[in-house]
């Protein structure tokens, strides 16, 4: 182990790094996305691991000019008291222009790969170093179709443990996000979920108050409710909201590093005061100390609390790395749970093993290229040893041919890249209505 080496959760490293980076991107139009595996903690420099996530988060806030940013960590056991951690910050936006890109790639201290030209997608940048921080390795890419990827690999002393060493699960108790910010909302949503709650979500503190005030009794409360600050929510809404709780309800009011609310004369008097994001820790905290009964049946009520499984399920086929983990991203951001093929061979194998709710398909592929797997799908589909589900087209090639070629496939949309997340939204709802 390094000199000054101690065991930190990675959840609260990432969090942390978050609740820091973002603050340099306020007056930017950025979302943020963030995830991270539950149970993971590592024998690191707090400092040096601090750094490396900090410098990353930076750089690919720098790249894109505005729209999404992904964040999502997971790890592995690769032996005993060793762990496999990868970080991977995605963007989907403009990118910087290439004099901007360079800087970052200097302050990164990273050597750039030859140029990589992707055909009509535009051109691919690579990149590779070693983080002067941890030493752990560090790849970057951008395409100017789909976005930025940064990812961080490193081994460190360590230990992974399952979600349910927080003691237990949610059990379907209801948990509600208050949140105006429509990405964070499912990011934390997904989170919650995986610990066994029920969510539901609301873009204003009025819609959850008038919630609350016209539930049946016999409806189950929520026993929590976390509630983002914002300029239209703030901490005596949430002392509001609070006050129409059951007494062993938590409301938790998330504000972001920085916040006037953080003083004593801002804060909350009912609500319990947190910066957000809120780690995995403290998910598994707020789930561990859920109240007795909390969990009993309840009658329905629309649209019904959210459990995991219950999501639509979204497969996105892509060769190009970058694009699959943005498309994920997206789709991730509007409430699906993604899987991912890197081309057409592998999207049959998955359709048949696990049929998804809808497909979105890359074109150019190597092995078997989008139409003709889409052509296989719908052959599979007809003779009824496959279930049907939509197929949208991703692709860089606008020309009305390739556009027509879609539709003879069988394929029920065409999207062009870059995707956009209001117009993904608009077709997976215009093909898979959802009732949330």
């Amino acid at each position: 182990m390094a000199a000054g080496s101690m065991s930190h959760d990675l959840g609260d490293l990432l969090a942390e790094s978050v609740r820091h980076a973002m603050r340099g991107a306020r007056g930017k139009p950025l979302a943020l996305s963030f995830d991270c595996q539950d149970g993971v903690s590592v024998e690191v420099d707090r400092i040096a691991m601090s750094c490396a996530l900090h410098r990353l988060l930076c750089a690919a806030i720098d790249v894109i000019g505005g729209g999404l940013l992904v964040l999502h960590a997971d790890a592995r056991l690769v032996r005993a008291g060793r762990v496999w951690v990868q970080v991977r910050i995605g963007g989907s936006g403009p990118l910087a222009a290439d004099a901007v890109i360079d800087d970052v790639l200097s302050r990164l201290r990273m050597s750039e790969v030859a140029d990589e030209q992707a055909g009509a997608t535009g051109r691919l940048r690579r990149a590779h170093g070693l983080c002067p921080a941890t030493q752990g390795h560090v790849e970057f890419a951008s395409l100017a179709t789909a976005g930025v990827l940064l990812t961080y690999e490193h081994v460190f002393e360590g230990t992974v443990s399952a979600v349910e060493a927080c003691g237990r699960d949610a059990n379907a108790a209801r948990a509600w996000v208050v949140d105006a910010d429509e990405v964070a909302t499912e990011a934390l949503s997904r989170r919650l979920q995986r610990l066994g709650w029920a969510t539901a979500t609301f873009s204003a503190p009025s819609q959850a108050t008038q919630r609350l005030r016209s539930m049946p009794p016999a409806h189950a409360r929520p026993a929590l409710v976390v509630f983002q600050e914002s300029a239209a929510a703030t901490a005596d809404d949430a002392d509001d909201l609070s006050a129409l709780l059951p007494s062993a309800a938590r409301c938790v009011f998330a504000v972001n590093a920085g916040s006037m609310t953080l003083r004593h004369d801002h804060a909350p008097s009912r609500a319990e005061l947190r910066v957000g994001p809120l780690s995995p820790a403290e998910l598994q905290q707020l789930t561990a100390a859920l109240a007795p009964g909390a969990d009993e049946a309840s009658g329905l009520t629309r649209p019904a609390p959210l459990l995991l499984p219950q999501r639509p399920t979204l497969l996105v086929v892509d060769d190009n790395e970058v694009n699959r983990i943005v498309a994920a991203g997206l789709g991730e951001s509007l409430g699906y749970t993604v899987s991912l093929a890197c081309d057409g061979v592998d999207a049959l194998d998955i359709c048949f093993s696990a049929p998804p709710d809808v497909v979105l398909m890359d074109l150019a592929m190597p092995r078997m290229d989008g139409i003709e797997a889409t052509v296989h799908l719908r052959q599979l589909q007809r003779s009824g040893a496959m279930p049907p589900f939509p197929v949208i087209a991703a692709t860089a090639d606008t020309t009305e041919q390739s556009r027509q070629s879609c539709f003879d496939a069988g394929m029920d949309g065409v999207l062009h890249k870059p995707l956009l997340r209001p117009t993904l939204r608009d077709e997976l709802l215009r093909l898979l209505p959802i009732d949330r």
